[in-house]
């Protein structure tokens, strides 16, 4: 059972992994992912974390940082910290909240209880998070986890994070990093599959 100084623990050792693949000049972004059951992808029976180093920037991300940068331009803020602002002032969608971190509902969830969690001080590079916020962000998704598995009977479900490398200087301001948890409740249909 994940506590939050064992998910702490773990998110230092992806911190770690996603510094030393930085170090490698053909490495374009670096994505940590966590699997839990069988239906989440796991390759191996029990749930474990892995740090996928690329040398390209997967598409997905590569749409966060476009609209990221654009809505910078146009704003001269950041749309994660503008959308932390929103959630805890509407406070309609936001689950957990600490003073360091924030999880909160999707707004349009690809999957059932999708959630996102994010630390609100500014900050485009995981790997150079403060050990503060690691542990604000570990406390919450711990937390998440937990109440996951008991409203939803342990779902299988995957979490990874989504981060700028530290020497991405050009999303420094508009690139906010963060995690998604995502359960895996439904299959895919033809129609998700095509479009």
């Amino acid at each position: 059972r994940l506590t939050p100084k064992i998910t702490n623990e773990l998110l230092k050792v992806l911190q770690n992994r996603v510094k030393e693949s930085e170090q490698d000049a053909t490495i374009q972004s670096v994505t940590p992912i966590y699997n839990h059951g069988h239906e989440a992808g796991t390759s191996v029976a029990h749930p474990h974390a892995q740090s996928f180093a690329n040398a390209i920037i997967p598409p997905r991300l590569g749409r966060e940082f476009f609209g990221a940068e654009q809505y910078h331009n146009k704003h001269q803020n950041c749309v994660f910290c503008k959308m932390i602002m929103f959630e805890l002032k509407d406070n309609e969608r936001v689950i957990v909240k600490t003073d360091g971190a924030v999880a909160f509902a999707a707004y349009a969830p690809r999957f059932p209880f999708e959630t996102h969690i994010i630390p609100t001080a500014h900050n485009h590079s995981f790997a150079h998070t403060s050990q503060k916020s690691l542990m604000d962000v570990a406390q919450i998704l711990t937390s998440m986890c937990h109440i996951l598995a008991k409203k939803l009977h342990d779902p299988p479900l995957n979490w990874f994070i989504h981060t700028a490398r530290h020497i991405d200087h050009h999303l420094q301001s508009s690139y906010h990093w963060h995690i998604e948890i995502t359960p895996r409740l439904t299959t895919y249909g033809g129609y998700e599959l095509a479009s």
